[in-house]
């Protein structure tokens, strides 16, 4: 174990797209290894994920007991199994309403959460990639007005906009939505006060951890709030320089088991 905390980790926060799972989006054996030995020496593991609970089902399912996991990029946490909400906030109506009336607009396919129900604004081949992703059925977009509390909403679009329409879209819901991409092709959009590193505070209080006890993993532009929240932040080596550069430690990439030599290094004892 690698002592640059003052105190030993007792939580690790960890994205999953990118981060804990492979370029074929796989669990590796070594990655598993890592963290069922943290478990095992009673670390909390919290995977941190844009997906909902039922679409890492069969990531948690390979994990002992009924631990937090943090859902819809920090709209909401519950608990692996029973799915009990330890935190929740979902977007306010008339934002969610006004970023779907923007996406009408445009030529870009556009998905809905509700909770764990998935609305499409049309079948298409990004929808059915997303769908096989998540694990969820597909719903056609229809009446809004029969659509309960919104969670989130996500573009599907060309890698090359996202970054102009992220820079755009979060200046005009700036103090109302949180815009981000989870991967170059989906745009984001949650409540502002919805984040990981929200939620991760949120977890923090319930449990009695505090953040000079926890360490985060990420790769991308949704995992910022984390890694600032936590004592012990490790950017993957396939992070962007704006992720590394916040980051207090690097590791190696997510198809070098990097999740699992960051574990070894700052956790296990």
């Amino acid at each position: 174990m690698d002592y640059y905390n003052e105190k030993p980790i007792k939580l690790i926060a960890c994205d999953m797209d990118g981060t804990l799972l492979n370029g074929e989006s796989k669990l590796s054996d070594g990655n598993r290894a890592a963290v069922l030995k943290a478990i095992d020496q009673g670390v909390m593991f919290v995977p941190c994920t844009g997906r909902p609970l039922c679409g890492v089902t069969w990531l948690t399912e390979q994990m002992p007991g009924d631990f937090p996991v943090i859902v819809c990029n920090g709209s909401g946490a519950q608990t692996s199994r029973s799915g009990r909400v330890l935190f929740e906030q979902n977007m306010q109506r008339s934002d969610a309403l006004e970023i779907l009336a923007m996406a009408a607009q445009t030529p870009y396919a556009y998905i809905l959460w509700e909770g764990d129900k998935l609305y499409v604004s049309r079948v298409c081949l990004e929808t059915e990639i997303y769908r096989n992703i998540t694990g969820a059925t597909m719903n056609p977009l229809g009446d809004l007005d029969e659509i309960g509390e919104i969670t989130k909403i996500i573009w599907l679009i060309p890698p090359d906009v996202g970054p102009q329409l992220m820079a755009e879209i979060g200046e005009r819901f700036a103090g109302r939505v949180n815009c981000h991409t989870s991967h170059p092709r989906l745009l984001e959009f949650v409540d502002v006060k919805a984040s990981k590193g929200l939620a991760l505070a949120a977890l923090s209080e319930m449990y009695g951890i505090a953040p000079e006890e926890m360490m985060a993993i990420g790769d991308a532009n949704n995992d910022i709030s984390m890694l600032e929240y936590v004592g012990c932040s490790v950017a993957m080596a396939n992070a962007g320089d704006d992720i590394k550069s916040i980051c207090k430690h690097v590791t190696l990439t997510n198809d070098e088991d990097g999740v699992a030599a960051a574990i070894e290094r700052f956790v296990l004892r």
